[in-house]
């Protein structure tokens, strides 16, 4: 039902007369996110299978459906999801001028393809919209991104396009190899498969998930696009794109293919150790706001792979809860840079300085995005992060101080930042800006509070992920 209201409100957008599209995309993005709360209603927090089925015939002749359907993994990410791209049009009403009656009706339909990556449970329709979610994310940076935009858009299409390649060989392989000749989730994570398939099948997948996520040595598209993409687009790839990768890796091999999972963890929690090392350093040596930021998503997505590869309830549900908290404070960060571009039309932390005398408010949310993201308690990102480092130790012992080198540099760039942004000196030849004023502070508030909220009340959200982790680590 709520996939069928966002294509409503995309008609809407689109046959409506022009100056009503960001309305009538904030109207209907407004009612996405109820929809997507009124769920609490109805969902068991005590089960750990799917929950709210829907299923249709689609092409009978090859056993494909429509199955939709959410549980306690990604139930979560279609309520971030609906909420980021809500808070995303908010953003945009204040950044988005031109060409508003195209730009507001494929901010949806993206938001559409996203929500459908998170309640596929038929893999061929899992593929189609994962590859949606690549088209509308190209259209939105080649159109309203910077000066570098071809560039960075094409990168994006070629390096997401081969890991989806990849990925729909393996579908169509385990299609086949399961002897069931269909493409439910279901059905096929219950049948046999022979380990040197499995081992086959799970690298190609882990290639494809990884480029999303993305991993190093993968990553590389990231920055580029982050750094040309407009600020919407910025907050739905980093707050929930990048998590469609991490949710496809849990949902298909993982759970389809425990043996090789089992026996590949360890080669997992070497490339989440490097990420997060790597993507740590490379933010400290940033000095393009942006590309900072960025790179900490890098630095962060390398958390949510190490969770994942401690096969333990504590990292399993650590790694869903970075997913969602990294989700909060990373579209809370790139929202303000987008701020702080309008203002001063750069990026370049050299250019900036005394920023927290000049706007306060804008600075002191930053402030709090940033403690969020480096994982200071009593915000979200600290449960998240200890989950994961526990569930770690209880993995791989004392290797675990190589992630916690991680937090460390991660504290250091962030500080560095506030720093020199923030709290320096004020640049002799300021520029009058104003500070966030009126409807303008409510996406940041919205997000603040969130942060806030699942950091000193973490159960709301490990109450509904738990059943699912307990259910997939007893496959195991």
């Amino acid at each position: 039902m709520i996939l069928l209201f966002t294509l409503l409100f995309v008609l809407f957008a689109f046959l409506g007369k022009k100056k009503f599209a960001a309305d009538i995309a904030l109207l209907g993005s407004f009612v996405i996110l109820i929809m997507a709360l009124g769920g609490l209603l109805r969902f068991d927090f005590g089960a750990g299978g799917f929950q709210m089925l829907e299923q249709y015939s689609w092409i009978p002749q090859m056993n494909i459906s429509v199955i939709l359907g959410i549980d306690g993994w990604s139930y979560p990410m279609v309520i971030l999801t609906a909420l980021l791209f809500f808070i995303g049009i908010l953003v945009s009403r204040y950044s988005i001028k031109d060409k508003q009656e195209y730009y507001y009706p494929i901010f949806l339909l993206l938001e559409f393809s996203v929500l459908g990556v998170f309640m596929s449970l038929d893999l061929f329709l899992f593929y189609i919209f994962w590859e949606i979610v690549l088209i509308f994310m190209f259209f939105l940076i080649l159109i309203w991104g910077h000066e570098n935009r071809k560039y960075a858009s094409m990168k994006f299409l070629i390096y997401t396009h081969i890991g989806s390649l990849v990925m729909l060989l393996v579908i169509i392989a385990m299609y086949f190899q399961s002897g069931l000749h269909t493409f439910d989730i279901r059905a096929l994570a219950e049948a046999s498969y022979p380990l040197g398939f499995q081992y086959l099948a799970f690298f190609g997948m882990l290639f494809a998930f990884m480029i999303k996520m993305p991993i190093v040595p993968f990553h590389t598209w990231l920055p580029d696009a982050h750094v040309e993409a407009p600020t919407a687009g910025s907050i739905v790839l980093a707050g929930v794109m990048l998590k469609m990768g991490a949710y496809g890796l849990l949902r298909i091999p993982m759970t389809a293919f425990p043996d090789a999972a089992k026996d590949l963890a360890i080669f997992m929690a070497v490339l989440g150790f490097i990420t997060i090392v790597y993507g740590a350093f490379v933010s400290l040596a940033q000095t393009n706001l942006k590309r900072m930021i960025a790179y900490s998503s890098v630095n962060h997505m390398g958390i949510v792979l190490l969770g994942i590869a401690t096969l333990t309830p504590a990292g399993i549900n650590g790694a869903n809860f970075e997913m969602f908290s990294h989700g909060l404070a990373a579209a809370l960060l790139f929202a303000l840079a987008g701020a702080i571009y309008d203002r001063l039309h750069t990026y370049e932390i050299g250019t900036m300085g005394g920023l927290a005398q000049i706007v306060p408010k804008l600075s002191w949310i930053f402030v709090i995005a940033s403690l969020g993201a480096m994982g200071l308690p009593g915000l979200a990102g600290f449960v998240a992060e200890f989950n994961v480092f526990v569930g770690s130790f209880q993995a791989f012992g004392a290797w675990t101080f190589l992630g916690l080198l991680g937090v460390v540099i991660t504290a250091a760039y962030f500080l560095l930042t506030l720093q020199r942004a923030f709290f320096g000196p004020i640049p002799p030849i300021v520029p009058k800006i104003k500070d966030l004023v009126g409807a303008e502070t409510y996406p940041y508030a919205i997000l603040v509070i969130l942060l806030f909220v699942f950091g000193i009340f973490p159960f709301l959200l490990l109450s509904m992920l738990n059943p699912t982790t307990l259910a997939f680590i007893s496959r195991l």
